[in-house]
Formats: structure tokens, C-alpha cells, sequence
């Protein structure tokens, strides 16, 4: 059983997760240079804008940080800054306007060690219209921020804080809402047929734009039993009994549990 637990895991968690990872330590940049305001960066297909906005004491530009300026000792940092003036709010959206599902993000206080926190209030946005918003405290390096449903399917996120200068992020996980949906309609649309009369699994699916790359099928203790291409699975060797059939299609992969 413990076998086949971990097959369920590994083979849904490829099925639905298409997370992706916004980092800062591979554009080229060196510590303390100024990237501009707004600052867009690319990222597994899709182009994230942040804006800084709110700001006072002069124009600013958002930073690329290796290490802090400011006595604390943080160091091996590969973070982006929302710049060195006072602002009030940092927005990240994606440039197309497509949706998508915000995970953790990382935030960093560079100012840790002047028992100092940032007070933020993150609001997700769809299409202009507020999805909800979520309170954190920033106390510290490696503050890690996990979002609620409230962060599903918006193509814009605003953090707002009485003072949001000096303040870090990295490791900003998203996931495609598009790829999510297709995956979860790609497991609906497949269904198994089993023939008792000609013993074998008919493979069907409902969704035009799916084609079948190759299947794998495993026995309840997760040892793999047969595969192939065909969409006909003949079962005349097999023994009656519970099985998992790994479905692997152009535009996803499902796993499918048959009984026979």
C-alpha cells in the first residue's frame, strides 16, 4: 500500500501542479544596481510588470540586492528591492492580463536587526475588481507569505504598507490558472472502458485536442504491469484486481484507477 501511495502522489502532483518560480539571481545583475521603475521580468512564458508607486523624497527605481547597506549583516541575498524612498504601495501584474494562481512569496526585512516590520496588506485583483487581500508582518529575513484562494485566478496582486522602502522579494511562486483548468478538464474528459467479453481497456477521451502519447499501468502495489500507445489495453495476462493506469497525453497527464 505504501507503494502505491507514493505512486498517487508523485503522478497527481505531476498532473495539476505547473508551479513556477520568479527569481532574481539569474538576469545579470550586481548588487545594489538600479533596474528601473517599473521593472519586468520574464518568467516561463509569461512577463511580470512591478510598480512602485506612492513614493516621496524623489524618484526611485527598484534594486537588485546581494547584501544590505544598512548594518544588519545580510549577505548571499539575490533579491529585488522596492527601491530606497518612502512608497506606499508595489504592484506586480502580468503584462498580457492572463490569470494566474499566486503562491508563496518570499519577503525580506533588510532592517531585521532594528526590530523594525513592515506592516502589508496584499490584495489580489481581477480585472480591476478586488479578489480579497490578506494581512502580513515582515519581521525578518526569509518571511515567507502563503496566500488563500484569494490569490487564484488574478492577473494583479498590490501590497500597500505605510512605508515600503528597502523592502526585499524573491521566490515568488505562480502557476498558470489556464494550464490548471485544462489539467483538471483533461482528467474529466478521459474515461476507461473495460470489455469483460473481449478483455480490454478501451481508452476514450472527450477533449478533441488531446492525443494519447503512451500509457503506463501498475498493480496495487505499484509495480508496473504494462504500456503502450494504443488506445485498446489487452488484460488477457493480467489477474482480476485493482489497477492504476498513468495516461500520458499532449496536454497532460493523468492517472485513473480501474477495477476488473
Amino acid at each position: 500500500m505504501k507503494a502505491i501511495v507514493t505512486l498517487l502522489c508523485v503522478f497527481l502532483g505531476s498532473t495539476i501542479s505547473w508551479a513556477q518560480v520568479i527569481t532574481f539571481d539569474d538576469q545579470g545583475s550586481v548588487d545594489g544596481q538600479a533596474l528601473g521603475n517599473p521593472y519586468m521580468i520574464a518568467n516561463n512564458g509569461e512577463t511580470f510588470v512591478f510598480t512602485v508607486s506612492g513614493v516621496t523624497g524623489g524618484p526611485t527605481t527598484h534594486r537588485y540586492r546581494t547584501t544590505d547597506s544598512f548594518g544588519c549583516g545580510n549577505t548571499s541575498l539575490s533579491h529585488l528591492s522596492s527601491g530606497t524612498f518612502p512608497a506606499t504601495t508595489w504592484t506586480i501584474e502580468t503584462q498580457s492580463g492572463n490569470e494566474v494562481d499566486f503562491g508563496t512569496i518570499q519577503f525580506d526585512n533588510f532592517f531585521q536587526c532594528y526590530v523594525f516590520a513592515y506592516e502589508l496588506t496584499i490584495e489580489g485583483f481581477k480585472n480591476n475588481v478586488s479578489t480579497g487581500s490578506q494581512t502580513f508582518s515582515v519581521g525578518g529575513m526569509n518571511s515567507i507569505f502563503t496566500p488563500n484562494a484569494t490569490f487564484d485566478d488574478v492577473d494583479k496582486i498590490v501590497i500597500t504598507c505605510a512605508d515600503l522602502g528597502n523592502l526585499g522579494i524573491d521566490n515568488i511562486n505562480w502557476s498558470s490558472s489556464t494550464l490548471h483548468n485544462q489539467s483538471y478538464l483533461l482528467y474529466d474528459s478521459v474515461q476507461l472502458r473495460y470489455s469483460k467479453n473481449s478483455n480490454t481497456i478501451e481508452i476514450n477521451t472527450l477533449n478533441s485536442g488531446a492525443h494519447l502519447y503512451k500509457y503506463t499501468m501498475y498493480d496495487i502495489s505499484g509495480n508496473q504491469v504494462k504500456e503502450g500507445n494504443e488506445s485498446k489495453i489487452e488484460t488477457f495476462q493480467l489477474s482480476k484486481g485493482i489497477y492504476f493506469v498513468k495516461l500520458d497525453f499532449n496536454i497532460g497527464t493523468v492517472l485513473k484507477k480501474l477495477t476488473f
